[in-house]
């Protein structure tokens, strides 16, 4: 009996210890997906204070474009920290209560995102009285380069209708910025995605499936690939030497950073 009963016990314990191991790459899954799902919370935050920051100028009122720049540099490594969560899930799809919120997130922040092109158009004469135009395009080239790879790798980790229904949201997002762009110097942006959005890629319901590829080409920031393509290294290489907006950003090689962990100086334009 002693050893019948041994013998359950142990086996109990296997069955138990079996049952939480396969338990745990699930808790993980929630925790990812909850990082995921927050990261773009944020980005439709970041996209509605600048929102509020160009209403509450008023028509005649001069916005903070330093602020406004500040939070532009934050709205890029914020997307690259969901970008970096997403490609940690491997060949995993997001469940359908995280990609129904990534939805709602990006709805939002496509329904305020053109106050992005209003700051930009407003403050055009402002920038380049104080030297900041090529900063501000570097900012936004980072911003659209890394909202474009984060909307490709999204659309891979979630089912075929959820993709159709983010279409709209993230074609009207990039557009705003590259229409920003294009607002100060046409040169500084790739002319197909000039042309595409300008022929109503952001209109809401665009009709090309691979509206995504009309921004493959991206101009990027002078710099940007020694720095992987981080727009986190690359503004903290760019601050630590005071190079923003200039051809001298270099990263060092091999070097890495924690997406998202370099804390934007609050005079964003170094002025």
């Amino acid at each position: 009996m002693k050893l019948v009963n041994f013998l359950t016990l142990f086996t109990t314990m296997i069955v138990a210890m079996t049952i939480s191991t396969m338990a745990m790459p699930f808790s993980l899954d929630k925790r990812d997906a909850a990082s995921i799902t927050g990261s773009f919370a944020t980005i439709s935050k970041l996209i509605s204070q600048l929102d509020q920051a160009q209403k509450a100028a008023g028509q005649s009122g001069t916005p903070d474009f330093s602020k406004a720049s500040g939070l532009l540099a934050q709205l890029s490594q914020t997307a690259e920290s969901a970008d970096s969560a997403l490609v940690a899930l491997g060949s995993s799809k997001l469940d359908a209560g995280s990609a129904s919120s990534i939805k709602s997130s990006l709805e939002s922040a496509a329904s305020s995102v053109r106050s992005i092109t209003t700051l930009i158009q407003k403050g055009k004469e402002w920038f380049a009285k104080n030297n900041a135009t090529q900063k501000v395009i570097q900012i936004i080239q980072a911003n659209i380069d890394q909202f474009h790879q984060l909307f490709i790798d999204l659309n891979s980790h979630v089912t075929d209708t959820y993709h159709q229904a983010y279409k709209a949201p993230e074609t009207r997002i990039i557009c705003a910025m590259v229409d920003a762009i294009a607002t100060l110097d046409k040169s500084q942006v790739s002319e197909s995605a000039v042309d595409y959005c300008n022929g109503g890629g952001d209109g809401g319901q665009p009709d090309d499936a691979s509206g995504l590829d009309a921004f493959n080409d991206g101009v990027t920031p002078s710099g940007y690939s020694s720095c992987g393509n981080s727009p986190t290294m690359f503004f903290q290489q760019a601050y630590t030497s005071k190079t923003l907006g200039t051809s001298g950003t270099q990263c060092t090689a091999g070097e890495t950073v924690t997406p998202n962990s370099f804390e934007i100086p609050q005079n964003a334009l170094m002025l």
